[in-house]
């Protein structure tokens, strides 16, 4: 596998709750870095794009929170997070883009890659333009159903469609043509090329329930939500398609090496070329009215790290999992219908894990 040298703008894409919430309590104050995180999240759950795949009713966010969504769409999104990225750069920091891979995954990707029937909430992919003079309101009618054309490589084990945005008949001659994007996402391929990947997981057993926990009571584990919400397969994705497209692995780390192991994040930052002194290891819980302007989900699944002021390493470790017993747990808090549920979802997710664990930093 090439090395390089690491790119100035870093990407760390992950799974929910996979302990991103404690990286980023961890390196939000690093004099080097400018933490962007949850860029897409208003665009994914509550704009007029919206790809979330449920009614999350007005229960899960506050009224600001609705407001401010009205005309978020993924253009505006993705604009104002790459003016913050050159702001950063000019002066004189790295911008630190964290987010959960799903909300800027391709609907029909994801689609194609879960197990559950999503036909009945197909939905059109959102297109994002990088050129000044194409419209910034424009969005593709259809889905992007070309037949899958599977990779040369044999790191992907799921097909996705290569997306060509639809710009005919949109009257605008002063466009150049540009290849189409091949990545799995609404992104750009050069905005991902132009930065350091890191991949961030955890065990599927410790972080699903969890995610479920959180979700309740608008989220069904049955629904066609739960289960792109409840998967590790977007993050092995966008790991096999920077190996393949640059030729450079993703960095990969385990939450759990994150907090049990203070030298998992000090190999990081040399990674990186960070200076470990700007890393926290403790900080002030948050206020109540900050947390308040959160979604209700988000809320839920970061309530530990966002009331704590350091991290937490009394449970026991990822592989010390036993997925029985923690499925009787989940029984006697859930439910045995939902406990089943959950269960299979994190059997189902194992390979993925594994298989991204295996390049993990430890």
């Amino acid at each position: 596998m090439e090395v390089q040298e690491p790119k100035s703008r870093i990407f760390i894409f992950s799974h929910p709750p996979s302990a991103s919430s404690l990286l980023k309590k961890m390196l939000e104050k690093h004099p080097q870095l400018h933490v962007l995180d949850d860029s897409f999240n208003m665009a994914y759950t509550l704009g007029p794009e919206k790809l979330e795949r449920r009614d999350r009713g007005d229960a899960c966010d506050s009224e600001s929170r609705r407001k401010m969504s009205r005309e978020e769409t993924y253009q505006k999104a993705f604009d104002r997070l790459h003016k913050s990225m050159t702001r950063a750069e000019q002066e004189g920091r790295r911008p630190l883009f964290i987010e959960d891979a799903y909300m800027i995954f391709r609907p029909d990707v994801t689609s194609a890659n879960t197990q559950h029937d999503l036909s009945l909430t197909a939905i059109p992919t959102p297109v994002i333009m990088t050129s000044k003079t194409m419209p910034t309101n424009f969005r593709c009618p259809l889905r992007a159903s070309r037949s899958p054309q599977s990779s040369n490589s044999p790191l992907f084990t799921a097909t996705f469609p290569i997306f060509h945005p639809i710009t005919e008949g949109l009257g605008i001659h002063t466009i150049e043509s540009r290849p189409p994007n091949t990545n799995p996402t609404v992104l750009p391929d050069a905005f991902l090329k132009s930065m350091t990947p890191i991949c961030l997981i955890r065990h599927p057993a410790r972080t699903f329930p969890s995610l479920y926990r959180g979700a309740r009571p608008t989220h069904n584990v049955y629904g066609s939500e739960f289960p792109i919400n409840a998967s590790i397969r977007w993050c092995k994705l966008l790991v096999d398609w920077y190996t393949v497209a640059t030729g450079t692995r993703a960095i990969v780390f385990d939450g759990d090496n994150l907090i049990h192991e203070s030298s998992t994040i000090a190999k990081v930052c040399r990674a990186l070329s960070l200076d470990e002194s700007g890393v926290q290891n403790s900080w002030d819980a948050m206020l109540r009215e900050e947390i308040g302007e959160q979604d209700a989900m988000t809320s839920a699944m970061n309530a530990t790290i966002q009331t704590s002021n350091e991290e937490d390493r009394s449970r026991k470790r990822d592989d010390e999992i036993d997925i029985d017993e923690e499925a009787r747990g989940w029984g006697k808090e859930f439910g045995l219908d939902v406990a089943e549920a959950i269960k299979a979802l994190v059997a189902g997710a194992m390979d993925d894990y594994l298989y991204l664990r295996q390049y993990a930093i430890n």
